[in-house]
């Protein structure tokens, strides 16, 4: 599986991605809550019985400057 980060910093121009590749594992509720080190929450109001863990293999990234698009020769 494969996880992804992104951000973008509109002051100085600047954004970066990370990107954790690796396997799932399931998480045991009580292990999960032994271990919370941040909250968890959900953008949708369904119900969650299970939670993944990403083992990595692998993590890139990379950062860059956005450069602004100059207007072509129609405008």
């Amino acid at each position: 599986m494969a996880f992804e980060v992104d951000r973008y910093d509109a002051e100085t121009g600047t954004a970066w991605s990370v990107v954790i590749k690796g396997h799932a594992v399931e998480v045991a509720m009580q292990d999960l809550l032994d271990d919370l080190a941040f909250p968890l929450f959900s953008w949708t109001a369904t119900p969650k019985p299970r939670f993944m863990r990403v083992v990595p293999d692998e993590i890139t990234g990379r950062r860059f400057h956005i450069v602004q698009r100059r207007p072509g020769p129609t405008g």
